[in-house]
């Protein structure tokens, strides 16, 4: 999947090989009753590219150093990440109406002139890097002249959410996990947020394979 830049970005739904999203069915609808726990659980197989534009102006993704000689070099700040987060219809049995569960935000709302979330609305989020790189120093203190992009592997992710239902019932009628990127970490008046970073997402892809979501409903004592 390519980066996303319009604001405000729509998730992407992880799907199989054909395109078709995947997503966990309850036909008619689970409830979870007062007094019971929905636990979710995902993981997934991923392997981000390296943006072409982490070191864009306008872009959160680098750092800008004097490398000596009043030149100026520029670092990746390995903050760029992707993350995939939970979603939930609880709408209707034709599952058009997925929205973030409980406590995880979609990443909507403006702070600063930039669209994010408070790090307190992701609690059904994992991330994984969108692209490190390094600079080795040489023996003179001096950064080199470009820094380098190290290895991308495949790796796997996981994430968990867990939902105590304290009173009534609540019907759910599917569940899936969504990808957004590229994400930063960005601080306004001492609140820590992940937003996105529009110039960074522009040419950063990614790719995946080979996951799952699963749930377990259990009451509690």
């Amino acid at each position: 999947m390519a980066g996303m830049t319009a604001m405000p970005a729509a998730p992407h739904p992880i799907e199989d090989g054909a395109g078709n999203v995947s997503e966990m069915s309850f036909g008619a609808g689970l409830s979870v009753e007062a007094g019971e726990v929905l636990r979710a659980y995902w993981n997934l197989s991923a392997k981000a590219t390296q943006g072409s534009n982490w070191d864009a102006a306008g872009s959160l993704g680098y750092y800008e150093f004097n490398a000596g000689g009043g030149a100026a070099q520029k670092t990746d700040t390995w903050g760029g990440c992707w993350v995939f987060y939970l979603q939930w219809d609880i709408t209707s049995a034709s599952r058009t109406n997925y929205v973030g569960v409980p406590l995880q935000s979609d990443f909507l709302t403006a702070t600063g002139g930039k669209y994010g979330a408070q790090l307190a609305s992701t609690m059904a989020s994992s991330v994984m890097p969108a692209g490190l790189r390094y600079a080795n120093l040489p023996d003179a203190g001096i950064l080199p002249n470009a820094s380098k992009e190290s290895t991308q592997r495949w790796r796997g992710i996981s994430g968990a959410w867990y939902y105590p239902r304290a009173a009534g019932t609540q019907v759910i009628y599917g569940l899936r996990v969504v990808v957004k990127g590229v994400m930063h970490p960005y601080q306004s008046a001492n609140v820590n947020y992940l937003v996105h970073d529009t110039v960074y997402s522009d040419g950063a892809s990614l790719a995946y394979n080979g996951g799952n979501l699963a749930v377990l409903k259990h009451r509690m004592k």
